[in-house]
């Protein structure tokens, strides 16, 4: 059984591991259970769910990619599932959508659109500054379980 959680940190590669600690623990978790013959299939509310805990938890005056989002959740390289997610949150959940941007540090809406407009006036409140329409990641990337002051 070490040898099946052994390869299953090797696949999910040492860097994934040291980057996203709680995805690594969900990761070794499932090659558990798939070692004693346990399966793990999760509905879409269950993905749902476990994607929107991750965003809950993106502190005021950070951002996230839909990637490392995903990989907090334990769904390594799965961005679009935090898309469909954020796609199927109810209102009455009140995340903070607007902290989830793409892989380049940019928005994922139209320059031109409501949704630009309402995500980068929140963000900007925040304290979140644009350069050229994009994010600086090494100043406002949300980095879980790290000694970065957290602005909330």
């Amino acid at each position: 059984m070490r040898e099946r959680v052994s390869g299953a940190i090797h696949l999910m590669g040492p860097a994934h591991a040291a980057r996203y600690p709680s995805a690594a623990a969900l990761f070794v978790d499932a090659a558990l259970r798939q070692a004693c013959g346990m399966s793990e299939t999760l509905s879409s509310a269950e993905r749902h769910a476990r994607i929107w805990a991750v965003i809950k938890r993106i502190p005021r005056g950070r951002v996230a990619t839909y990637g490392q989002v995903a990989a907090e959740a334990g769904f390594v390289k799965q961005p679009r599932l935090t898309a469909q997610a954020l796609r199927h949150a109810p209102d009455e959940l009140k995340l903070p959508w607007y902290r989830v941007i793409n892989a380049q540090g940019k928005l994922s809406f139209p320059l031109d659109s409501d949704g630009y407009k309402r995500a980068r006036t929140r963000l900007e409140a925040e304290g979140v500054v644009f350069v050229r329409g994009k994010i600086d990641f090494e100043i406002y990337r949300w980095r879980p379980r790290s000694a970065a002051p957290v602005l909330d």
